[in-house]
Order: structure tokens, then C-alpha cells, then sequence
């Protein structure tokens, strides 16, 4: 069982793909109905789809600078408050009264996406890593598959409004359940190396400690979350 940190970064991304997924499906609608010529729709998915790159581009500064969790939790948080703002304006606003929450919101994504890598090692020791990220990699491919399949007969009959609440709900769930963060370490915080003045039965009882928990795949990380 894998420590709780992560059990909450892993379904903060599970209710992050089912929104994310959400968005998918029903913003070429949204773009179809207001717009009738395919040059304006291309134009209209590339404009909102270029934020995302440069929110990618960006964000290894942001890491730099904030532990990941809290840019994926900032991240969250503005990307519901964007999506609040299309449900609002969706049903009785101009198509490009829109478009300025859609590029914040792509930008986001952008951000948000390579920081869930950047959080397995804050979380996880070392051993741990292969096993997160192909657990987070699997929920991702899966879940946007069953979004596909859940959301899809619904986003027509519902009214466009209610998909972006549900879309802005997701996320203001995925901000809600992330762990709490830690600063990122510094070389003084580094883990001092094993002094060489213990006691003999000491050393003996730390490398039996350090024997069990190496078999330990998933092992919680050495210092508490601030």
C-alpha cells in the first residue's frame, strides 16, 4: 500500500483527468455551435491549445521556485476559477468573451502536468519512483478512456453551462485532496551520511532497519510535510 501522500496525489490526478477529459469533449462543441466556418474553428483550437505549450515551457521555472504540489494546487485552483468563469458567461456570452478563460486555462495545463513528475520524487524515496509514475501514467491513459466513454452520450443533452460547472467541480476537487507540501531541501537540509561514531550495536541494529525497509517497495518519505 502505497503511503498516503501519494495515495492523495494519485486521486487529485485521477479527478484531474476526468475534468481535463470533460474540457475535451465538450469545448469543440462549444466552438461548433458559435462558429460555422472550419477556418474559424481551427483558429479558434490552435489560440487555446498555444497556452499550453508555453505553461509546459514555463514550468520548470515554476518548480524551481515552489514545491510541486503547491504549483499543481495553484494551478488547480485557477484553472477552476476559469472554468467557473465559461460556465457563467457560456450560455449568454460571445464566443470570444470565452477565449480569455480558456487560454488561462490551457495555460495551467501546461504547468500543471509535468509538476505531478516533479512531486514523485518529494514523495516517494527512490525505489518508489518507477512504480508511481507508471501508476499515475496508467490512471491517466485509463481514465481518459473511461471519460471518453462516461462523458461522451451526455456532453449533447446536457446544457453546455452544467459540463463546464462539472469541469470547474473536478478541478476545485483536485486543489481540495493534493497533500499538503514541503519546501524542497536545500544542500544544508541534505540527510547527514551515518556517522562513524556509533556504537557497534547501533550500526548493527541501522543496516537491519535499513535491510527491512529496502524491501519495503512503497515506504512513506523521511521528513514530515510542513
Amino acid at each position: 500500500m502505497p503511503p498516503a501522500p501519494f495515495r492523495r496525489l494519485w486521486a487529485s490526478e485521477a479527478a484531474r483527468v476526468f475534468g481535463g477529459q470533460l474540457l475535451a469533449i465538450v469545448l469543440p462543441w462549444i466552438y461548433l455551435r458559435a462558429v460555422h466556418s472550419p477556418e474559424t474553428y481551427g483558429f479558434l483550437m490552435t489560440l487555446t491549445s498555444i497556452p499550453r505549450v508555453l505553461g509546459s515551457a514555463s514550468s520548470a521555472w515554476w518548480n524551481q521556485r515552489h514545491p510541486a504540489v503547491t504549483v499543481m494546487r495553484r494551478a488547480s485552483w485557477v484553472a477552476a476559477l476559469m472554468a467557473a468563469g465559461v460556465a457563467s458567461t457560456v450560455s449568454f456570452s460571445h464566443i470570444w468573451t470565452l477565449i480569455p478563460f480558456m487560454i488561462v486555462m490551457a495555460f495551467t495545463e501546461g504547468v500543471y502536468f509535468p509538476a505531478v513528475g516533479t512531486a514523485v520524487p518529494e514523495l516517494l524515496p527512490e525505489e518508489s519512483w518507477q512504480q508511481a509514475n507508471a501508476l499515475i501514467q496508467g490512471t491517466n491513459q485509463v481514465g481518459r478512456m473511461v471519460a471518453s466513454f462516461v462523458f461522451a452520450p451526455f456532453v449533447t443533452k446536457i446544457a453546455y453551462w452544467a459540463s463546464c460547472a462539472g469541469v470547474a467541480a473536478l478541478y476545485l476537487l483536485t486543489s481540495l485532496v493534493l497533500p499538503r507540501s514541503r519546501p524542497h531541501p536545500t544542500s544544508s537540509e541534505e540527510r547527514p551520511e551515518a556517522t562513524t561514531s556509533a556504537s557497534g550495536a547501533d550500526g548493527a541494529e541501522g543496516e537491519s532497519t535499513s535491510e527491512g525497509n529496502s524491501r519495503r517497495f512503497w515506504r512513506s518519505p523521511h521528513s514530515s510535510f510542513s
